[in-house]
């Protein structure tokens, strides 16, 4: 099965991070607020988020973690996630402008996943799923 995932990379200020001690959904910005960061901040390209987001990316697709709940099966089209890692590597928030099964069901696959910690944190990786026969973006 071909996957095209787009990851852009982010780094999110503690301004839109929250104070501490507070939980992942009351730190968490709306969709819009983190893909306006986002835009802002692509344009650093920082090997060390890089070289992060490829090794993720690398150990993702050892375990196959895409098709772990072939969410790619349900209906619908393309889905468009914003993804925010912690400082121990854990995916800790997934949002999305859709709501529906799909993105569900791609927000439960991923939320908690954990992998290395990242010398620069918060991260946000911005995930394109499903858009190679959809018209959807």
């Amino acid at each position: 099965m071909n996957v095209v995932i787009l990851v852009l990379l982010v780094l999110f200020t503690t301004s839109c991070s929250g104070g501490a001690g507070k939980g992942a959904a009351e730190n968490a910005p709306s969709y819009q607020q983190a893909v306006d960061f986002q835009n802002r901040q692509v344009q650093e390209n920082n090997p060390v988020i890089a070289k992060y987001f490829q090794e993720r990316i690398e150990y993702e697709n050892s375990i196959s973690l895409y098709e772990s709940k072939k969410c790619y099966l349900l209906p619908g089209g393309g889905v468009t996630l914003l993804m925010r890692i912690n400082r121990k590597g854990v995916i800790d928030l997934v949002l999305s402008e859709q709501e529906n099964s799909k993105t569900q069901c791609y927000r439960d696959t991923y939320l908690g996943t954990k992998f290395k910690e990242p010398e620069i944190f918060p991260l946000y990786a911005k995930v394109r799923m499903d858009y190679k026969n959809s018209e959807t973006k």
